[in-house]
């Protein structure tokens, strides 16, 4: 996914009905918003039930706020791996007690100062 994906998508769901989406019923096929219907499965009720309260639960568990937890949790990663890129791309290993490039770039990951 790029990072025109990932902005369409947070447009997307900034412009959605908010949350939390639910099924107002355990074995149904609808998905709710407080008093707003967001959806509603359709299918061969008699073949292709379970498969309709699979995807209404899916979408469901989509909602806008997953989303967006979900895109701030991408560019979080995207943003420690260009620091892990910029710090120990092409370095040789340091003479300043920390034993090796890995163990450096591990560091970042983890925001220590220490090995």
């Amino acid at each position: 996914m790029t990072p025109a994906d990932l902005s369409r998508l947070e447009s997307l769901a900034r412009k959605a009905t908010p949350g939390p989406w639910f099924r107002p019923i355990a074995n149904d096929t609808a998905v709710r918003s407080d008093d707003v219907d967001i959806a509603q499965t359709v299918g061969a009720y008699e073949l292709e039930w379970e498969r309709m309260e699979a995807d209404a639960a899916y979408i469901a568990a989509a909602n806008p706020a997953a989303v967006l937890a979900l895109i701030e949790r991408v560019r979080e990663l995207e943003g420690k791996l260009e620091a892990i890129r910029d710090e120990c791309d092409g370095k040789e290993d340091a003479d300043d007690g920390i034993p090796n490039t890995a163990m450096r770039c591990m560091m970042i990951v983890e925001g220590t100062n220490k090995p």
